[in-house]
C-alpha cells in the first residue's frame, strides 16, 4: 500500500513526497506526530483508522487547519473526512460462504478483544451461516488479548480446551492465523486435514506452511484511491466527505480443503 501511495503521489501529484510515521498504538506518539506534521507544513495526511489515532485530537486538528485528511483501512468511520476501507462485514461473509461451500459447518472465529474489525468480520461470518440455516455456537468465538502470534496461539489453546468441535477456524488476520496454526499443530490438529484455516489481509499467508487461504482487499486500490482523493482536495474539491467500502476477495491456498469426514 505504501509503495502505491508513494508512486501515485509522485506521478499524479507532480512530485509530492511521502513522510511515514508509525504510532505502534501509542497515543503519545500520535501527539508527537501531530506536532511534527504541523511543523513541516504538510499538504495532506493519510491516517489509519486505528483506535489510538481516531480517539485523539489529531484528525480534528488537521481539519481545523484545513489540511486534507483521508482515512484508510481499519473499521472505524471518522465523520468529516473521506475514508477508504475494506468491507470487513462482506469479507467475513465471504469466508463463511466459502467454508460452507466446501462442506465445513463447525466454524470457529479467532478475534481480538475490543476490536471493531473483529466485530464486523465475525458478524459477516454469522450472517453467512444464518443464511445457510447453520446455527453458530458462541463457544466457537474466542478473543486474543493481543495481535501477535503468541497471543493468538494462547487464545486457540483456550478454544481447544472448551472441547467444542470445530472443523474450520477463521482468524482476525494472517499474523494471528500463524499463531493459530502453531497451536493447532502443537495439539495434533493438522491443518488442513483436521482443521481448515483462513486468515485476513494477505500479508504473510503465502509464506506459511501450509500456505494459508486468506480474504483481502487490494492494498494498491486503497492506496491509489486515497492519494487521488487528497489530490482532488488540494485542487479545490470542497465536496462532502464520503466513506468508501472496498470489496474483499478470497485467495484460496492449501490451508483449507473440502470436508471428507462425515
Amino acid at each position: 500500500m505504501l509503495r502505491t501511495v508513494e508512486d501515485t503521489a509522485h506521478v499524479h501529484g507532480y512530485g509530492y513526497g511521502v513522510f511515514v510515521g508509525s504510532t505502534h498504538g501509542d497515543p503519545e506518539r500520535v501527539a508527537a506526530y501531530r506536532e511534527r506534521l504541523l511543523g513541516m507544513g504538510i499538504d495532506g495526511v493519510l491516517v489509519a483508522q486505528s483506535w489510538d489515532i481516531v480517539s485523539g485530537d489529531l484528525i480534528p486538528t488537521l481539519r481545523g487547519r484545513s489540511i486534507p485528511t483521508v482515512g484508510i483501512v481499519g473499521s472505524r468511520v471518522t465523520a468529516g473526512i473521506d475514508c477508504f476501507m475494506p468491507d470487513d462485514l462482506g469479507g467475513g461473509a465471504l469466508a463463511g460462504r466459502y467454508l460452507l461451500g466446501v462442506g465445513l459447518r463447525q466454524i470457529a472465529f479467532l478475534g481480538s478483544a475490543g476490536s471493531r474489525t473483529t466485530d464486523l468480520r465475525y458478524a459477516g461470518l454469522r450472517e453467512a451461516l444464518a443464511s445457510a440455516g447453520v446455527e453458530h455456537d458462541s463457544a466457537l468465538l474466542v478473543h486474543s488479548t493481543g495481535y501477535d502470534e503468541q497471543h493468538a496461539s494462547l487464545a486457540v489453546d483456550e478454544l481447544i480446551a472448551r472441547h467444542v468441535p470445530f472443523t474450520a477456524l477463521v482468524a482476525f488476520d494472517d499474523i494471528m492465523a500463524l499463531g493459530a496454526l502453531n497451536a493447532l499443530e502443537r495439539q495434533g490438529m493438522n491443518v488442513p486435514a483436521w482443521v481448515s484455516l483462513v486468515g485476513f489481509d494477505d500479508t504473510v499467508s503465502a509464506y506459511s506452511r501450509p500456505q494459508m487461504t486468506t480474504v483481502a482487499c487490494s492494498k494498491e486500490d486503497i492506496g491509489r484511491h486515497a492519494v487521488l482523493r487528497i489530490l482532488e482536495r488540494l485542487n479545490g474539491d470542497g465536496g462532502e466527505a464520503r466513506h468508501h467500502s472496498l470489496p474483499m476477495g478470497l485467495i484460496v491456498r492449501s490451508s483449507t480443503k473440502r470436508n471428507a469426514r462425515p
